[in-house]
C-alpha cells in the first residue's frame, strides 16, 4: 500500500468534532465498565480456584501487563488523534492484512459475549428465578442483541451515562453490605503460590482481560481534547479498582470455598441469611444488577458486530443483516457447548487459550509498534520534503 497516514483526505476542525461518537467522558466511562463488569461476576471464582489466595498476584500481573499496552496505544495515537487504529494499520499492513486482524479480535470478542450470556443466565437462576430456563432467555436475548447490533457508539456512550448511577450504586452497596463478612486473615500466609502456578492460572484466564481491545474501536472516534489521555487512563484505573476490590472482598468473605461460589458482586451481599437484617440491602443489588448485565451484553455485542463489519466492509445498510448473522452465530455457539458454562470452560482451557494469548496479545505487540514506527518514518520524511 502507497499511502501514508498524511493521504486520507483531511477536513475542517468543525466537521471532524461532528463525525466523533464519543466525548472523552462518555470513552471514561466505557471503559469502566468494560473493564469491572467483565470481571466482577464468574471469573473471581475461576481465579481463586486456580490461584487460591494468590489470587491477587494474578492480578497484578495481568492489569501490570495491560497497562503497557494502553500506555503504547495511548502514545501511538497521540501523534495523530483523528486516525482510527484501524486507519493505521491498514496503511501500515494493507487492506486484507487489516482485515483478518479484525476477523481474529470479532471471533475473540464472539466468545467474551457467550461467556456474558452464560453469566446473565447464571445470575438470573441463582438469584432471580430458581426455574429459569434457557429458552424463556433466548427469544429477548436475540431481540435485545440485534437491536444494540445496528446502533451506533454514541448510543453507548449516552446509555452509559445513564446507567453508571445504578452500577455504581450496586458495585458500593455490594461492598458496603460485605464489610462485616470479611476476614483479613483469609489472605495469610502470602506467596504460598509457585510462581508457574501464578502464570499459568494468568494465561487460563486471559478471555476476561486484553481491556485495550476497546481502544481498537474507541480511538480517533472521540472528541479530541487535552484531557482524552487523562480520562481514558482514569477510567482504565478506575474500572481496575472496583475489579480488585471487589474480588479481594470476595475472597475474604469466602476463603477456600470461593471457587464453590459463582457470581462475586451478588454472593458478597448474601454470605447471612436472606432472612437477616444486615442482607435487607442485597435485594436491591439481586434486583437492580440486571441494568448492568443488559449494558456489559450491549457493549460486547456492539464491539463484536463492529468488528466483522470492518472485516467484511459492510456498508451501514446492512447493518441489520450482520447484526441478525451475528446473532445466530452466538446461538450457535451456545448450542455446539449445549448451553453448559463447563462445556465451554473445558474448550477455553484448552488449545483456545493459545490463540486468545496470541490474538489479544502478541499480534497487537507486533503490529502495534511497527505501525508507529512507520508513521514516525512518514512524518520526518515530510518534513524534511518542507524543509527542502
Amino acid at each position: 500500500d502507497h499511502r501514508d497516514l498524511h493521504s486520507f483526505p483531511t477536513r475542517r476542525s468543525s466537521d471532524l468534532t461532528k463525525m466523533k461518537q464519543l466525548t472523552s467522558k462518555q470513552c471514561k466511562y466505557l471503559l469502566i465498565f468494560y473493564v469491572c463488569l467483565n470481571k466482577i461476576m464468574l471469573l473471581p471464582s475461576i481465579i481463586c480456584s486456580s490461584a487460591s489466595n494468590s489470587f491477587w498476584l494474578v492480578l497484578l500481573l495481568m492489569f501490570g501487563f495491560e497497562f503497557l499496552f494502553m500506555l503504547m496505544i495511548l502514545s501511538i495515537s497521540k501523534q495523530n488523534p483523528d486516525l482510527t487504529l484501524k486507519q493505521r494499520i491498514e496503511v501500515t499492513f494493507g487492506t486484507v492484512f487489516t482485515k483478518i486482524i479484525y476477523f481474529l479480535i470479532g471471533l475473540l470478542l464472539l466468545f467474551k459475549l457467550c461467556i456474558a450470556i452464560h453469566e446473565c443466565y447464571i445470575y438470573l437462576f441463582d438469584s432471580l428465578y430458581a426455574n429459569y430456563s434457557w429458552f424463556e432467555m433466548l427469544l429477548p436475548l436475540g431481540l435485545y442483541l440485534f437491536y444494540i447490533g445496528i446502533k451506533s457508539f454514541t448510543n453507548l456512550g449516552r446509555c452509559c451515562e445513564i446507567v453508571k448511577y445504578i452500577i455504581f450504586a450496586c458495585v458500593a452497596i455490594s461492598l458496603f453490605d460485605a464489610i462485616p463478612n470479611t476476614e483479613l486473615l483469609s489472605l495469610f500466609p502470602l506467596f504460598n503460590t509457585s510462581m508457574p502456578r501464578i502464570l499459568n492460572s494468568g494465561f487460563s484466564v486471559t478471555l476476561w482481560f486484553g481491556d485495550f481491545i476497546l481502544l481498537f474501536f474507541m480511538i480517533g472516534d472521540i472528541k479530541v481534547n487535552k484531557n482524552i489521555n487523562k480520562d481514558i487512563l482514569s477510567g482504565y484505573f478506575i474500572g481496575v479498582a472496583i475489579t480488585v476490590v471487589t474480588i479481594l472482598f470476595f475472597y475474604l468473605t469466602y476463603g477456600i470455598i470461593a471457587p464453590l461460589r459463582r457470581m462475586a458482586v451478588i454472593d458478597i451481599t448474601q454470605f447471612v441469611s436472606k432472612l437477616s437484617i444486615s442482607s435487607n440491602f442485597s435485594w436491591i443489588v439481586t434486583s437492580s444488577w440486571i441494568v448492568a448485565v443488559a449494558f456489559n451484553l450491549g457493549l460486547l455485542m456492539y464491539l463484536t458486530n463492529k468488528s466483522f463489519a470492518i472485516c467484511f466492509g459492510v456498508k451501514d445498510i446492512y447493518r441489520k443483516q450482520l447484526s441478525f448473522i451475528v446473532v445466530i452465530g452466538v446461538f450457535v455457539v451456545l448450542v455446539v457447548f449445549n448451553f453448559r458454562i463447563n462445556n465451554m470452560m473445558k474448550f477455553l482451557n484448552g488449545y483456545f487459550k493459545y490463540y486468545v494469548f496470541c490474538v489479544q496479545y502478541i499480534l497487537p505487540l507486533i503490529i502495534l509498534p511497527i505501525s508507529a514506527i512507520k508513521s514516525s518514518k512518514n512524518q520526518s520524511k515530510r518534513r524534511l520534503e518542507y524543509v527542502k
